[in-house]
């Protein structure tokens, strides 16, 4: 040291005589040396990278594996075979395996590192089939790529040891994290095995040991919090449930650092655990910006954990400098408050204040925003917004001239707005309609009806766009093509005309349903719930009726609601949709032969005879499809759906709707439906009304179509079972029903 302190020391020198020191710190008032052996090396090794290609470094023993695995996620990738090339595949075998030899000289902070980069190879190579140069590399390190071990070894089998060896690492050494090292560990691991469910054993383990030190975090934990609510989201809340975890146990990963454990599942209650970190949340609400404070928030608020000090600090802070906030913030902060008052807890003055001032700002920047719109708000955004006051209890409390202002401001964005999303256009059509009829049953505010309904015109037109993607056919016979220029008579000329003109067609597309094999169909079981928000929107609005657009989105409905019926069985999400959706096109079938009827041409005067048959036709079709399958169908479980069943049998029971071999099950649902209405105890005057003329209607219908007595006879008897009860238990109180 005495040397040290007169003398100039050349840092090759000190390598030469510190070699075998692996690390090695020397500081005096002189002079600092820093002997870092490893540190030193790897500068080395990295100049000798830079003058290698970047395959042979892969292979180089004095890299260290971490960043071999940089390394190697970031190598040009070739589709193809090409000379002098070998498949990534194998080269990431080999380095999981040079990985796991190497494990137990890696130091926790480096296994936290790895995981981060395993979680990004994941992500990058999700397909192998690719292939990296293997230029002047060794041919006996080639040779060993390709041995039987590494051929009969897939990569998910080396993925999951050194998933095991890191487990059982992490629990072995978990009292010596720190609260930051706890949090990034399981923010890369849980990214890496989002998917994988026989973790939970580990995840329990975890879980019980953040939770029960508590005093290693700071209100950082809101980040473990996440992971915890979308691990139990996952596994359904299985961690709580000591036999379903019991029941499983035998496909879980097994970790021997808890073979003395008898009980496996998370000890601590959800309701405990997330109050706990509030605390900490509380504690430090100064130091978290907005957006995290209202994120927090609504993971509370979304789990139905209300027994939390919201305090009207927090909610100043949240609307605080509104006006320089971006729409996402703003779309979520009113949802926030929206979800608030509908769950009752925080249904106060200062709550509905608040959101008023919410209202009252995103107003005055969508008005200010107006010119670059299509970047500022999104389609998704704009639903956000919409689809948060969809609400009959809120809207009863918030709404005033202020929030008219905002509804028609909402109304002419509309046509700015790019929806990239056809169900966020969906969402935002149907929260306009039911938002504007329940400004009119207000009877105390005006909103602009004429706006309303040239906007709603145009968006016959966006959904037909959607639509018409969905549904292709090489068979000219299999459409009816309308050329017309567009007749819709837009009244507020002035703020839409220019853009309507520009985006107008020229020709519709009709699609006759008479050969399904024709048609190609491009949909998915989100679609069933988009073509349910548009007939509910649009099959009311008698404005619309007018406009071809109208009759060419329920021509479109009626096929794609074919098309799910006839996959009926691959179909899992929203089958509860389909009545919903006939209901709606029965009354479109209603309007139509209600006119042909009456001969009333001035108010139908678009439709050609043609067209009125190949509409009605493929509305029918649809619905005996339906009818067939009624018997198979699950019980519904809403006293609306039972109600639309009936309603969408009387429109349609003008004409002969399904061949007599399938009325029996079709009444059996009624009788069914009747049962449902006295067991809820549901039955009132309108439900009978709905019942008495269902009977008629069927009485009507085997009169006309039946030559067999006994078939005919049968039915009848069915049909008196609903009305001696009718009549024993519910009708005696009634002068008379009208219906």
């Amino acid at each position: 040291m005495f040397a040290l302190k007169k003398n100039t020391v050349r840092e090759g020198f000190v390598n030469i005589c510190f070699s075998y020191l692996k690390k090695l710190y020397l500081k005096s008032n002189f002079v600092t040396v820093n002997l870092n052996y490893e540190t030193n090396n790897e500068k080395r090794t990295n100049k000798k990278i830079y003058k290698k290609s970047k395959a042979q470094s892969l292979f180089d023993k004095g890299l260290n594996i971490h960043d071999k695995l940089i390394l190697f996620k970031n190598l040009p990738k070739y589709k193809c075979a090409k000379y002098e090339c070998i498949s990534a595949k194998e080269v990431y075998k080999y380095l999981l395996d040079e990985y796991k030899k190497c494990f137990n000289y890696i130091s926790l902070c480096d296994i936290i590192q790895s995981v981060k980069i395993f979680d990004e190879l994941d992500k990058t190579f999700t397909d192998y089939n690719f292939y990296i140069e293997v230029k002047n590399i060794d041919k006996n390190v080639l040779n060993k790529i390709n041995e039987i071990y590494f051929k009969n070894k897939d990569i998910t089998f080396h993925r999951r040891e050194i998933l095991g060896k890191i487990c059982n690492k992490i629990m072995s050494y978990i009292h010596e994290m720190n609260g930051n090292e706890l949090i990034h560990f399981l923010i890369y691991f849980f990214r890496w095995n989002k998917n994988d469910k026989n973790l939970i054993l580990f995840y329990n383990y975890y879980f019980n040991y953040v939770f029960d030190h508590m005093y290693l975090f700071n209100h950082e934990i809101y980040k473990l919090l996440f992971i915890f609510n979308k691990y139990l989201n996952n596994n359904s809340n299985i961690p709580f449930n000591k036999n379903l975890i019991q029941e499983m146990e035998f496909n879980l990963y097994y970790f021997r650092e808890i073979k003395n454990e008898k009980n496996y599942i998370i000890k601590m209650n959800k309701k405990e655990i997330y109050k706990k970190c509030f605390a900490k949340f509380h504690e430090n609400v100064d130091h978290i910006d907005n957006e995290k404070i209202l994120n927090i928030l609504r993971l509370y608020v979304d789990n139905s954990i209300l027994d939390i000090d919201i305090n009207n600090k927090m909610l100043c802070n949240l609307n605080n400098n509104l006006i320089n906030e971006n729409i996402e913030y703003i779309s979520k902060l009113l949802n926030f408050y929206c979800t608030l008052i509908k769950k009752g807890k925080y249904d106060n003055d200062m709550t509905i204040y608040k959101l008023k001032e919410v209202i009252k700002a995103t107003h005055h920047i969508l008005c200010d925003k107006t010119k670059n719109l299509e970047t500022f708000c999104s389609d998704i955004d704009y639903s956000t917004l919409l689809n948060s006051l969809n609400n009959k209890f809120i809207l009863n409390k918030i709404i005033d001239k202020n929030f008219i202002l905002f509804y028609e401001c909402l109304l002419k964005i509309l046509l700015n707005i790019k929806f990239v999303n056809f169900q966020s256009l969906c969402i935002s059509l149907i929260s306009l309609k039911n938002i504007y009829y329940n400004i009119l049953r207000n009877n105390v505010y005006i909103v602009n009806n004429v706006l309303f309904n040239d906007i709603m015109k145009f968006s016959l037109y966006l959904c037909n766009i959607f639509l018409g993607k969905r549904i292709k056919t090489e068979n000219e016979n299999a459409v009816l093509i309308i050329h017309n220029n567009d007749q819709t008579n837009y009244s507020n000329k002035e703020n839409i005309k220019d853009i309507i003109i520009q985006k107008r067609i020229k020709e519709y597309i009709f699609y006759k349903m008479e050969n399904y094999k024709d048609f190609h169909f491009k949909l998915k079981d989100s679609d069933l719930l988009s073509i349910k928000l548009l007939s509910n929107t649009f099959v009311k609005i008698n404005e619309v009726y007018n406009s071809y657009d109208f009759y060419l989105l329920f021509n479109n409905i009626s096929c794609i609601l074919y098309n799910f019926l006839v996959n009926r069985n691959s179909v899992k999400k929203y089958k509860d949709t389909y009545i919903y959706i006939l209901n709606d096109l029965s009354f479109v079938y209603k309007y139509i032969k209600n006119n042909d009827r009456t001969k009333k041409k001035k108010n139908f005067f678009l439709l050609s005879s043609s067209m009125k048959e190949l509409i009605c036709k493929n509305i029918l079709s649809v619905s005996n499809r339906y009818i067939k399958h009624l018997h198979e169908e699950d019980n519904f479980d809403q006293k609306d759906q039972y109600v639309c069943s009936l309603t969408f049998l009387n429109n349609l029971f003008f004409d002969k709707i399904i061949h007599f071999h399938y009325i029996y099950n079709l009444w059996c649902h009624v009788y069914k439906t009747y049962n449902y209405f006295k067991c809820n105890k549901l039955i009132n005057e309108d439900i009978i009304s709905l019942l008495l003329l269902t009977c008629s209607k069927f009485q009507y219908f085997i009169e006309n179509n039946s030559n067999d007595r006994y078939c005919r006879k049968e039915l009848i008897h069915l049909k008196y079972k609903i009305i001696d009860d009718l009549i024993k238990n519910y009708l005696n109180p009634y002068k008379s029903i009208s219906y």
